[in-house]
């Protein structure tokens, strides 16, 4: 919606956001527009990894952590097993985003493997970890890998 208003000899029309604030002299606020921080631009489609292993994870472990900020971004994971694979439970990964599941990562329980990798598109909301945690306690001597990777897109 449009709509117009006159203050003297100007008139101007605004969209959804109502008249433009006016200082003490009636005239009309102008902002400033801050110059483009080219680092920002630069880090974009930038990627950053971060591999890890954990022998017999206790609950909610990280295996895997990688710090992000507050863009959208292009999440692989790739999870697995070292020379001892999971003997109990199964489907016993997830992608976090702070303190927020993203997605429970299935995963094979077998030994000296690696999943396909998955894909996830994530806006952390802030400047967080982006973590594969084991979700309850692993069996002994288990040895799980995680490989997360971090692609910025905006």
């Amino acid at each position: 919606m449009t709509a117009s208003k006159s203050i003297g000899d100007l008139e101007y029309a605004y969209f959804l956001q109502g008249p433009p604030a006016l200082d003490g002299n009636g005239n009309i606020k102008v902002g400033q527009v801050g110059a483009v921080d080219n680092s920002q631009v630069a880090n974009r489609y930038a990627s950053t990894s971060n591999s890890g292993t954990q022998t017999a994870p206790g609950a909610g472990t990280a295996i895997a952590t990688l710090a992000v900020f507050d863009f959208y971004y292009r999440v692989e994971v790739v999870v697995g097993f070292g020379a001892t694979a999971e003997s109990t439970a199964i489907n016993n990964m997830q992608l976090k985003a702070g303190s927020n599941v993203v997605a429970t990562v299935p995963v094979n329980n077998v030994a000296n493997s690696q999943s396909q990798t998955y894909v996830f598109f994530v806006n952390p909301g802030g400047s967080v970890n982006l973590t594969v945690n084991a979700i309850s306690a692993a069996s002994a001597s288990s040895v799980y890998k995680a490989t997360v990777t971090a692609t910025r897109l905006s």
